[in-house]
């Protein structure tokens, strides 16, 4: 005969959460017998199997939430990805902008009887040079890079040198001997393929 007071515990223990099997465990160890034990399980009518768990249901407020972050996140994604499309369309149509305008622009030394015009004083005080524009479109300034120990540039602005056209100048300088010195020609604001003189001859 099952004692009400094992009954009322078995309730007590299972709405506590605890499973079948460890509650016949722990009344097997204080002293119940098996019998006893199971006669009271059936008596309360309660499986001797913990039921499945039942999946968790989301309100309907918490779904909407989640696809509205969802939204908020895809948004941001298709704005980051577009800025980088634009930035890199920039770049390149500058790129391409570049090319075009120097795609023409050709600079070297003007030669007279067969010889380079450019050569450095004894003392290494001033450059003196000739330089001729064979493009086909207008040098509005040119710079010199001008190579020994260390690099100095030297820039002519507003020059204009019409396609065909020569232009003469004398640089100060009063730095080291020159290793090299590159001529580059400047159009629109774009700097294009500079012309290289390796062979310095002094005047």
């Amino acid at each position: 005969m099952v004692n009400q007071q094992l009954l009322d515990y078995i309730k007590s223990v299972q709405a506590k959460g605890h499973s079948n099997d460890s509650i016949k465990d722990h009344l097997v160890k204080h002293g119940y017998s098996i019998d006893s034990v199971n006669e009271a399980f059936l008596l309360l009518h309660t499986p001797t199997e913990n039921p499945p768990p039942i999946a968790e249901v989301k309100p309907e407020q918490e779904l909407a939430k989640e696809k509205k972050r969802s939204k908020i996140f895809l948004y941001i994604g298709l704005a980051l990805a577009l800025i980088v499309v634009i930035i890199l369309g920039i770049f390149l149509l500058s790129s391409l902008v570049g090319n075009n305008e120097c795609k023409d622009v050709s600079v070297k030394i003007h030669e007279l009887n067969n010889a380079e015009v450019l050569c450095v004083f004894p003392d290494n005080s001033k450059i003196m040079t000739i330089i001729s524009n064979n493009g086909n479109v207008n040098i509005e300034h040119v710079e010199f890079k001008i190579k020994s120990d260390s690099t100095i540039s030297k820039r002519l602005d507003n020059i204009n040198l019409a396609p065909d056209q020569i232009f003469s100048h004398t640089l100060e300088y009063g730095g080291n001997n020159i290793n090299e010195i590159s001529i580059i020609p400047e159009v629109s604001g774009k700097s294009c393929k500079p012309f290289k003189i390796k062979e310095i001859k002094t005047c």
